[in-house]
């Protein structure tokens, strides 16, 4: 969808929550958390309807669940974000603050919200199998000493890319084979076949349930199907975005960041990544 399509559906509040309402409930009857189908309905002048249960007492609106709850910005400039968020390799709050008229610290509040609903939905729903790539690196700012492994002031990374599928990246507390071993357990099916390098933190990971085939990168880097390229490449990609875009990124906010990467990175054979994002953002989590 174009731009000034995309604006002309969605330039009222109560368009938007029109959109919401039909995405949440996917023609299904609405319930409440205890079952009850039976509610009273309070509805804002804004568009947006008020439910309380007849039986529990609950009571939540539409903006329940989403990025949009308790925020006192526009649905429609939350729209507009998660159009730029996705027709966009990278968007930094600066830009967004301009394109839809806000402050720099809304900008930058709806654009952390956003990064921080994929990495939650990613959590619990992404689970790689077949033939994964993994590798770990460092994420932070130039300076000078030891690079790589070990270098001060940065943070260990960890990234798996499946063949042919969906790639995960996250902060880790370090590179040792507890902290590799245990959110490749996490992460990764058992059965998989794992391609890493030498380094010895994947040590042992044979003993959980997964195949481990090595490239060592001191004699070569692509042998027949052994190779780690996809998910160096994902890094280069991100790396890249980091310093022409966002500059620099806390470690508080890291995983948001390399959730925002793998999102787009996994739309790549999508043709309609509007309404990929518009399910994560729109629909809350069960469960």
């Amino acid at each position: 969808m174009g731009q000034y399509a995309f604006y002309q559906r969605f330039n009222t509040e109560h368009k938007c929550y029109t959109f919401l309402r039909k995405m949440q409930r996917q023609g299904k009857q609405l319930r409440c958390r205890c079952g009850s189908c039976r509610m009273w309905i309070t509805k804002k002048p804004n568009g947006c309807w008020i439910y309380t249960c007849k039986n529990c007492r609950s009571k939540w609106s539409d903006l329940f669940g989403t990025p949009f709850a308790n925020s006192r910005t526009p649905l429609t400039k939350w729209f507009m974000t998660i159009y730029e968020f996705t027709h966009n390799q990278a968007i930094s709050a600066r830009t967004l603050k301009k394109k839809i008229t806000v402050t720099y610290k809304t900008a930058w509040r709806m654009l952390t919200k956003i990064r921080e609903t994929l990495w939650v939905h990613q959590n619990h729903t992404l689970l790689l199998s077949g033939v994964v790539e993994v590798d770990e690196t460092y994420i932070g700012g130039r300076r000078k000493g030891k690079r790589g492994r070990g270098a001060a002031g940065k943070s260990p990374v960890v990234g798996f890319v499946s063949r042919g599928g969906d790639t995960f990246a996250q902060k880790i507390q370090d590179v040792s084979s507890r902290s590799l071993h245990k959110v490749i357990a996490e992460r990764i099916m058992r059965g998989a076949t794992l391609i890493t390098d030498e380094w010895r933190g994947y040590n042992g990971i044979s003993a959980l349930g997964y195949t481990r085939r090595i490239i060592k990168h001191e004699k070569q880097f692509v042998k027949e199907h052994l190779y780690t390229n996809s998910v160096e490449g994902f890094w280069s990609h991100f790396k890249r975005r980091v310093r022409g875009v966002y500059t620099s990124v806390s470690p508080k906010y890291l995983n948001y960041y390399l959730a925002e990467a793998s999102f787009q990175y996994n739309l790549r054979f999508n043709d309609d990544p509007l309404s990929a994002i518009f399910n994560v953002c729109l629909v809350p989590l069960r469960g």
